[in-house]
């Protein structure tokens, strides 16, 4: 695939091209079939229209269990944001600003037929089936919470720029264009410090770009050939490219990190990119027990809260949050959300057929090893299925 290198510009622009006309093509089809989704929502009424399901959190699994159920539930989201963001291309969108206009779409237009709640959650009160939030209590028939997780930096460097949403990542675009910045530290050696480690060696062709990393190699979770494909790709920076292993940031003074390991890194600015906690707080009050070790969520093989506070059965956990052993991918937010409103529609079901809970047996989440695609810059990647993997301009 070498000889092909030069002419990835000219097959990058050729598909870019190709999939726009796809996307015309795709809307033109999607206003004909909303035609009659339309006549349907103006002479048909949803036929659980009384029951009310309230989502927290507006992310892709969030989003994904409203599309499910609007149809037939009267159906909210509480989010904090106004808009939903595809997460993965956010690194891309760091170095081309531009592109953040692309991933990023109010949840009016996403999500045609859900009332949005714009606040923060605070409690969940079971008893009284009502969620306490920044502007007001939200009742609710059916809970599900998809807050998702977030980044803390280590103390040593708290001004570290998280490397997770866009609303951190869009205003560190002016310090990278800024003269004076000439190096960057990424702090974390997983998919996401590799990934924005690509990026800007790339886009930045003097910028010098440092990863600080307490493993004993980058990516530890893949397999070593895919770990071989991405060092040698950041190797063929090596005038500007350092990576530190088996150490952590010590302390910062003025520009330079000192690691555990004595090195003094000079950065400019730093990224922040590991070490994603769960946002457990609206179950403190009530639901504690469900809260394991490192914060995330017991669920049952239903994706309910594991738990035996009254009412949990109609409280649902989706996306990052859920105690369960697999990558935090949106592939999986999203394959969790399918389980959660199927469920939900059966609970619904039983209850208005008045028949007993067996016939009303609920789906079972099953984890299954799932594809995952490591962006190398503008132009390479790996696609990574278990111990398979696929290297180049196609992935």
């Amino acid at each position: 695939m070498e000889f092909l290198r030069p002419c990835y510009p000219l097959l990058f622009h050729v598909l870019r091209l190709f999939l726009h006309a796809l996307l015309v093509v795709l809307k033109q089809f999607l206003r004909l079939l909303l035609v009659p989704t339309m006549l349907r929502r103006r002479f048909f009424s949803k036929p659980y229209e009384s029951s009310r399901v309230l989502v927290v959190g507006g992310g892709f699994a969030g989003t994904a269990v409203c599309k499910r159920l609007q149809s037939s539930f009267n159906t909210t989201l509480l989010t904090n944001e106004t808009y939903f963001e595809f997460s993965p291309s956010i690194l891309r969108a760091t170095v081309e600003p531009e592109h953040f206009q692309h991933i990023q779409i109010s949840y009016a237009d996403l999500l045609d037929d859900t009332s949005v709640v714009t606040g923060l959650a605070l409690d969940i009160d079971p008893v009284r089936k009502q969620v306490a939030t920044t502007v007001g209590a939200v009742p609710y028939d059916y809970l599900v919470v998809c807050t998702g997780s977030s980044s803390r930096p280590p103390h040593a460097c708290r001004n570290a720029i998280p490397a997770y949403d866009g609303a951190n990542l869009q205003p560190s675009y002016a310090q990278l264009m800024d003269v004076n910045c000439a190096s960057v530290v990424i702090i974390g050696g997983g998919v996401v410090g590799v990934e924005l480690a690509a990026e800007l060696l790339e886009t930045f062709p003097t910028k010098r770009v440092s990863i600080i990393t307490s493993a004993e190699t980058l990516l530890t979770r893949s397999p070593p050939g895919v770990v071989r494909y991405c060092l040698r790709f950041l190797e063929q920076f090596s005038d500007r490219f350092a990576l530190y292993l088996n150490c952590k940031v010590k302390s910062v003074k003025g520009n330079v990190y000192e690691t555990t390991n004595g090195d003094q890194v000079v950065g400019d600015m730093a990224y922040f990119c590991t070490g994603i906690q769960p946002n457990v707080s609206v179950f403190r009050s009530h639901f504690e027990d469900s809260i394991k070790v490192g914060g995330w969520v017991s669920v049952r093989p239903s994706l309910q809260l594991d738990t035996i506070v009254e009412n949990s059965s109609v409280v649902f956990v989706a996306g990052d949050l859920i105690d369960v052993h697999e990558e935090k991918l949106a592939q999986t937010a999203q394959a969790h959300a399918s389980v959660v409103a199927s469920n939900i529609m059966r609970l619904e079901a039983t209850r208005r057929s008045r028949r007993s809970r067996a016939s009303g047996q609920l789906v079972e989440y099953r984890t299954t090893l799932r594809p995952m695609l490591i962006s190398m810059g503008k132009y390479e990647g790996v696609l990574v299925w278990g111990s398979l993997f696929f290297t180049g301009l196609i992935p």
